[in-house]
């Protein structure tokens, strides 16, 4: 194992960069990172992809994910690459520190406001027409 590749989770927050968490697994670093940036706390979160050579000393960092643009594309495997483990390097137990869930409770509560916006606004419209055949009969019940 002469590279190693970790992926660091960098926090923004009063102006002072922090690490928050690191791991050994690409996507699973880019998930935390939005689920952080998600709770509104952080003014910008980071995943820093670090490669340490072993056999030269050298070590290259690289930004991979920035909560205020576009995720860079994952290049492509090359030959003899190792495949990383999915378990975190290390993350502190806190409730903020568990992965983002997948927001699908978020999703299902968008969809029932909107569900019941809709039926209002067809109920208001069905009244609407009622009331206009009402006042229409009574004109013509006038005259």
């Amino acid at each position: 194992m002469s590279t190693q590749t970790l992926f660091e989770v960098h926090t923004l927050k009063g102006g002072q960069w922090q690490v928050d968490s690191t791991y050994q697994n690409r996507d699973q670093a880019i998930e935390v990172a939005r689920g952080l940036f998600g709770e509104k706390v952080y003014q910008d979160v980071k995943v820093i992809q670090d490669r340490y050579d072993a056999r030269t000393g050298e070590n290259r960092e690289s930004v991979i994910y920035d909560s205020n643009k576009q995720v860079k594309p994952r290049p492509a495997p090359t030959q003899g690459a190792e495949e990383s483990t999915p378990a975190p390097a290390s993350r502190p137990a806190t409730a903020s520190a568990m992965p983002a869930k997948s927001g699908g409770g978020k999703d299902a509560a968008v969809a029932i406001k909107a569900s019941l916006l809709l039926v209002v606004i067809l109920a208001g419209g069905l009244g609407v027409l009622y009331g206009l055949d009402f006042i229409s009969a009574w004109f013509s019940k006038l005259f």
